[in-house]
């Protein structure tokens, strides 16, 4: 509610109260000015009592109330009921967001178990018995094809163990955010070619699964934009926690962009992808900080509040 009230335009009751008090201070010097003419032309009389300053400002107060004060201060009421409400199906949709990205996750992890547990499972033993029917064929007709068939079927082993690494890693749960980002940060290198070094202190433990998986989909996103968009030679990450937190800092070398554009952008690079990750990371109590300079590259650093990890812990 305090981006709410301190943002321009916003009116408060002390503003409303000292429009009001100005008004009575011209109404006040207005009255006065026609007295002294008055008094100057020689009017006296029953104009005088009328025309008196005080009489009139006594008199006029009720009416400026209703007329000018009164609209202004039920307006002012409604706007901020409309700002409670408009606060509250924020929250309502970060909840919603929130969710639904856990429900996702729990979905991409099941159906990551079950490619491993059982299509994985199941091509590697196809792997071992065609091999052993080309070692029974060799040197006959059927040899090539044979091979060929063993071929395809390690691709497609390959294949599925990458598809299970992008759906879901497994170490990310076994080993935890430092070492699944060290990973990730070696497949990246290997598609992108883009240098990417990591450095984590260790202190990934102290974070609960939920913060891991949303920190460690958060870099992924900020990986691909820089893949997509920075026109970047080298990449670090770095990770670890401090007396204010846990902190990642993803930086690159690209081509930046303006900070004054974010808003207006849906690319990716200063729309819809930072303003997700902002938005999930809100959520959870934690915020991001972006700096960029055109052709100086970009720093963009996650953070998550020491009260946010005792909370999660």
């Amino acid at each position: 509610m305090r981006a709410f009230r301190n943002r321009p335009g916003h009116l408060s009751d002390k503003k409303v109260m000292a429009t009001f008090v100005k008004i009575l201070v011209i109404v006040f010097l207005c009255e006065a000015a026609v007295m002294v003419i008055l008094h100057v032309s020689g009017l006296r009389g029953l104009w005088n009592i009328v025309l008196d300053p005080f009489f009139l400002s006594v008199l006029s107060t009720p009416l400026l109330y209703r007329v000018i004060v009164k609209p202004v201060r039920d307006a002012l009421e409604e706007r901020k009921q409309a700002e409670r409400n408009l606060y509250g199906y924020q929250e309502r949709l970060r909840s919603l967001a929130s969710e639904i990205s856990k429900t996702e996750e729990q979905t991409r992890r099941k159906i990551a178990v079950e490619l491993h547990d059982n299509i994985g499972h199941n091509l590697t033993i196809t792997k071992m018995k065609t091999e052993t029917l080309l070692e029974e064929l060799a040197n006959t007709e059927y040899s090539g094809s044979v091979n060929e068939i063993v071929d395809s079927i390690i691709k497609s082993i390959k294949d599925v163990s990458s598809f299970t690494f992008e759906l879901s890693p497994a170490i990310l749960y076994e080993s935890g955010l430092d070492a699944a980002v060290e990973w990730l940060a070696g497949q990246f290198e290997e598609q992108s070619g883009i240098t990417c070094c990591f450095n984590g202190d260790g202190q990934d433990k102290t974070l609960s699964n939920d913060l891991q998986v949303l920190l460690f989909r958060c870099i992924k996103e900020l990986l691909t934009n820089i893949r997509k968009h920075a026109q970047a030679k080298m990449v670090s990450v770095t990770a670890g926690k401090d007396s204010t937190g846990y902190r990642i800092t993803v930086e690159d070398d690209g081509i930046g962009f303006d900070l004054s554009s974010i808003n207006s952008r849906k690319d990716g690079v200063g729309g819809f992808g930072l303003f997700s990750i902002s938005e999930r990371l809100k959520y959870q109590g934690g915020s991001i900080e972006i700096e960029s300079q055109l052709q100086k590259g970009t720093r963009i650093t996650l953070i998550v509040p020491i009260a946010c990890l005792e909370l999660n812990s």
